[in-house]
């Protein structure tokens, strides 16, 4: 039973760096999973995490990262 209650800690847990990193744009999922595994670590590791640059497409107008050069909405390049 308390390998139960250790599994619900962990994944309780994850949900803080997860948060944080949603705030700076990361992905919530991959991050909560961060933070259930490694929750010392990952919560480091979100408190240094630098924003990733967000734009609106001006084509559809959804929001993706610079990093990709497209939007992952409608195909719309970015000129860098």
């Amino acid at each position: 039973m308390t390998i139960v209650y250790i599994i619900i800690v962990a994944v309780g847990l994850g949900f803080v760096p997860a948060l944080m990193a949603r705030k700076q744009g990361r992905s919530f999922v991959k991050w909560w999973i961060y933070g259930a595994i490694a929750f010392p670590a990952a919560i480091v590791h979100a408190l240094v995490l630098k924003p990733d640059h967000i734009i609106k497409c001006p084509f559809c107008g959804g929001m993706t990262g610079t990093a990709k050069g497209y939007c992952r909405r409608c195909g719309y390049e970015f000129i860098m």
